[in-house]
């Protein structure tokens, strides 16, 4: 599949590009660590899942709160499926991922709400 303008969709929803703070977007691939040892002699040994983790992370750019219910629903639950453009393959993966604590924190407040400052994302696959 060719890559179809979007980094990420969040429970089938696309999490539009825009939202995302320019140059904060990364994506990592890491092993699974399956299970790990020391043996009689002191030595370590490990052995791994078949496929990697992936962690995403971002941050949503500043904003308004006129649009801070829009974002924040996309984080409402705790663990959701992701689809996203996986870099190393060139095409777009899918699996469910745990949403680090989110902290919003306000740059001040005015008359028609807060004005919300830039907000760290981490999406861990389980």
């Amino acid at each position: 599949m060719a890559y179809s303008g979007y980094r990420i969709k969040i429970g089938g929803t696309i999490f539009p590009n825009t939202y995302m703070a320019k140059g904060s977007y990364s994506f990592q691939r890491s092993p699974r660590v399956n299970k790990s040892w020391d043996d009689l002699n002191g030595i370590s040994h490990k052995t791994y899942y078949p496929n990697d983790r992936t962690t995403i992370t971002f941050s949503i750019r500043e904003h308004l709160a006129s649009e801070h219910n829009t974002i924040a629903l996309f984080f409402a639950s705790r663990s959701v499926t992701v689809q996203y453009w996986n870099e190393i393959a060139n095409d777009y993966s899918e699996g469910v991922f745990d949403i680090e604590p989110i902290t919003w924190n306000h740059i001040t407040v005015k008359q028609d709400g807060a004005f919300y400052g830039a907000t760290q994302i981490t999406l861990k696959e389980q």
